[in-house]
């Protein structure tokens, strides 16, 4: 009896919200960690005293470059950790497109 109180478009609907927010989570998710990524290589290459990754020519330099580098905004700032975080925090999901409750 209690399943068929159940309004089955008001579930459908409740499942096509969750269903959205997993996705804007794990694209939060994705985000960020490719801003940490980035920042690891950026700070390795640079203590390794190289421009690009070992066994990367240099005509792929640019395009190394261009990908793998951290934007200038978190290359530039004082604490590229904070600034990551921040850039990534649940306050500034708005401002990255992103609609709901948390950062989704």
């Amino acid at each position: 009896m209690l399943l068929q109180s159940v309004d089955r478009l008001s579930l459908v609907e409740w499942l096509d919200q969750m269903q959205k927010q997993a996705q804007q989570w794990q694209k939060k998710y994705n985000l960020l960690r490719s801003d940490l990524e980035r920042w690891h290589k950026y700070v390795t290459a640079q203590q390794e005293g190289q421009s690009a990754p070992e066994g990367e020519k240099t005509d792929r330099h640019s395009a190394w470059k261009l990908f793998c580098l951290p934007d200038e905004e978190i290359r530039n700032a004082e604490d590229p950790l904070a600034e990551i975080l921040n850039r990534n925090a649940v306050s500034n999901a708005v401002q990255h497109g992103s609609v709901g409750l948390g950062w989704g």
